[in-house]
């Protein structure tokens, strides 16, 4: 993935190069993508994946038919790239940013609009004239959930939505690992953004999901006040050490934070009976996270 766009899938050509490859089902998924961790999550042999995306705890709403797009390009010509940033509002399109700040952004808007009312009415398309959109850039965004992908097999995917209390901020630090010892594989995510400019205010809802999946593609979120699993800052990277014990530790990095860590007892060897699960070792997962060297 890469951040504001789509999904990018490689095939791996015996080990010798990549190459490019498409895949169904992942059309009009372009989003602001975090991290990514795979996992066998539905016992049939092959790996899915669990997306971080924005969350749905935003201003910013997107779906295919209404999308939150940018146009970029140096609209003035004085050698500063210039985003625009538009989204719908009651079937319509707009500019996100007021008047103030894109007069700050491009000066000759001062005298495209006189008045804050003019400036509020305006669609985007009366906005900026299509000649001035020429040669620039446009993204597109048209989901913003975190999400579980199904791998369909034959280059074939489906994706649904993670549980609600997974969408209260965005998904960095993704840990994927059969937590609960039932011999499917669960999820641990973390989040938030406090890096974000004044008018959107921080991302600042997450405090941290522990995840239960079914072994069937379905995931539960298990509350805070039964998993001690508590992240409140602005966290990004989740990574899982092993101890020589067999205990667990997981360890959550944040932004001019302190490292927080959360153990686990020792995890017990788990028999899937009349089931088959893939087992793909790891070294990074996630956001910027290394794991320990799998056993």
């Amino acid at each position: 993935m890469d951040g504001f766009n789509r999904f990018t899938i490689y095939k791996n050509n015996a080990g010798k190069s990549f190459s490019l490859a498409t895949a169904k089902g992942l059309e009009k998924s372009d989003g602001w993508w975090n991290s990514i961790a795979g996992g066998d999550f539905d016992n049939d042999g092959d790996t899915d994946y669990i997306l971080g995306n924005l969350g749905l705890n935003s201003k910013l709403k997107a779906s295919v038919n209404q999308p939150v797009t940018v146009y970029g390009k140096d609209f003035d010509d004085n050698g500063v790239f210039d985003p625009l940033l538009m989204v719908y509002n009651n079937g319509k399109e707009y500019l996100v940013h007021p008047r103030g700040a894109l007069i700050d952004q491009l000066i000759a808007m001062r005298k495209r609009f006189k008045s804050f009312k003019e400036y509020g009415e305006t669609v985007f398309e009366n906005a900026i004239p299509e000649t001035d959109l020429k040669g620039a850039i446009k993204m597109q965004a048209y989901c913003f959930e975190s999400s579980y992908l199904e791998n369909k097999g034959s280059g074939s995917f489906l994706r649904k939505a993670l549980p609600i209390q997974a969408q209260f901020s965005p998904v960095y630090g993704v840990i994927v690992k059969d937590l609960n010892q039932d011999g499917n594989l669960d999820v641990l995510c973390v989040g938030n953004d406090y890096g974000t400019e004044v008018l959107t205010g921080r991302y600042d809802a997450g405090i941290g999901n522990y995840l239960v999946g079914d072994g069937k593609g379905n995931f539960q979120n298990v509350s805070v006040t039964k998993s001690n699993f508590f992240v409140k800052g602005d966290a990004r990277a989740l990574v899982n050490i092993t101890l020589k014990n067999g205990d667990n530790l997981y360890l959550v990095s944040q932004i001019n934070g302190k490292l927080q860590t959360f153990k686990q007892r020792k995890n017990m060897a788990t028999i899937l009976k009349d089931r088959k699960r893939k087992e793909e070792i790891y070294i990074g997962s996630g956001y910027l996270s290394q794991l320990s060297q799998s056993k």
